[in-house]
This record gives structure tokens, sequence and C-alpha cells, in this order.
């Protein structure tokens, strides 16, 4: 049995999207069970977009040669993940007021 080290247990991740049920989830340092891609998520008290450049210097200080990719705000990423559901709510808001629109106008001819 191979023995694996720990770093954290959450009872409540939403992993793919934020309609999907709430996972638990086991967070095992990198080295113990690597992947192919990593994410790495760091909270700014302000602007994150500050942050950026000083974290991608800090990781082409620890390994020169990892690529730095698909940067974003967490609130473009939730932003994202609602946008469908948003446009679909839109799109009935619209023909609900067209419906209505119309049967006024039905109802007063």
């Amino acid at each position: 049995m191979i023995q694996r080290e720990v770093v954290g247990v959450v009872a409540d991740v939403k992993f793919n999207a934020l309609t999907a049920a709430n996972v638990e989830e086991l967070y095992m340092p990198i080295e113990q069970y690597p992947w192919p891609t990593t994410t790495l998520i760091v909270r700014a008290p302000a602007n994150p977009q500050a942050l950026v450049s000083g974290v991608r210097a800090k990781i082409a200080e620890l390994d020169p040669n990892l690529p730095v990719t698909g940067i974003a705000t967490m609130e473009s990423v939730v932003g994202s993940s609602v946008a469908q559901p948003r446009l679909i709510m839109q799109f009935v808001g619209v023909f609900a007021g067209f419906a209505l629109l119309l049967a006024a106008i039905g109802i007063t001819e």
C-alpha cells in the first residue's frame, strides 16, 4: 500500500459547474500525485490583475520552463459559468414581455 500525505479535505466543492452537486475533495502534494495540468488560485485583497506579474515572476523563479497560461479572475470564471443560464433567462424575459404586449393589444382591440 502506498502511503500519501493529505494536505486538505473539503466537504462541499463545486468542481465542474455551479449547478453540480457538492462533492468531497481530497488534496495531496503534487509530488505525491502529479497531474499533467495544475491550477493555482491566488486570493487578492484588491485588484487581482495587479498580482499577475509578481506571480509569473515567482513561478519563473521556481521553474523557468513552466508555462503560465489561462490567467483569469474568479469573477470572470464564475461569470462564464452562469453566462448560458443568464442568456436563457434573458430570452425568456424578452419572449414573456412580447407575449404580454400581444395579449394587451388583443385585449384592447
